[in-house]
């Protein structure tokens, strides 16, 4: 009778396997995650706030008229705040 025990050992390849793909699947969580946060190149604060502002509107086509005017509104100020330089 053998006195010390001895577990199977594990094969390097599975075990490999394993980690690179829950690796993959935690950068593609990741990555979806920011994605949403990052909405149409829109910071997410942003579309919140625009949403908060607009929410007494009564019909949804008027609230997401609203929003799109919120978040359209200061980006067209600072392009159109900016000096034109003519070369």
């Amino acid at each position: 009778m053998n006195a010390k025990p001895t577990l199977a050992r594990s094969r390097f390849l599975p075990c490999f396997v394993a980690v690179l793909l829950s690796a993959v699947i935690s950068a593609g969580l990741l990555g979806a995650v920011i994605g949403l946060f990052h909405s149409d190149g829109i910071p997410f604060g942003r579309v919140v706030a625009a949403e908060r502002t607009c929410r007494d509107h009564a019909f949804v086509s008027e609230r997401e008229e609203c929003v799109r005017r919120e978040l359209a509104g200061p980006t067209r100020a600072m392009i159109a705040s900016e000096p034109c330089v003519a070369q």
